[in-house]
């Protein structure tokens, strides 16, 4: 959910808050499912409520896919059936190759750097659109 402008900046404070020796645990969305996303058609749909509204509405959802940029955007238009008034929400999700993940964590010195099916205990845990990313902070030399 981070532009790529600032995609470093997290783990790279999440390697400075660690402890030597601390692992960080990353859940990305498979970089298909991000583009299968963007692909998406637009829908509308009459609720009764939702997280963008408490009452009834008609929700539009477009999805869009930035292909230069491996980039899905999902605007939410929401109008209120009883007044008309209209609001719109976006959300826009980076697409990353794990491997690309892993490279930029291998930049900013996370050691042993591994890809995963899934960070769930056993794969019947699994959720099939996302992978599983772990790195550890180098133990400080005494």
């Amino acid at each position: 959910m981070f532009p790529r402008s600032v995609a470093r900046d997290l783990p790279e404070r999440a390697h400075a808050a660690l402890a030597p020796g601390g692992k960080l645990i990353l859940e990305p969305q498979l970089a298909d499912t991000v583009h299968d996303t963007g692909q998406g058609i637009a829908t509308w749909r009459s609720l009764d409520n939702c997280p963008f509204s408490a009452g009834p509405h008609l929700l539009l959802d477009e999805p869009f896919w930035d292909e230069p940029a491996r980039t899905a955007t999902e605007r939410s238009h929401v109008v209120d059936t009883e007044s008309a008034a209209a609001e719109r929400y976006a959300m826009s999700t980076c697409s990353y190759e794990a491997s690309e993940l892993g490279d930029l964590l291998g930049e900013i010195s996370f050691e042993r750097v591994e890809v995963h099916t899934s960070v769930a205990a056993g794969e019947e845990g699994a959720t099939p659109d996302l992978f599983g990313l772990t790195a550890s902070r180098e133990l400080d030399a005494a």
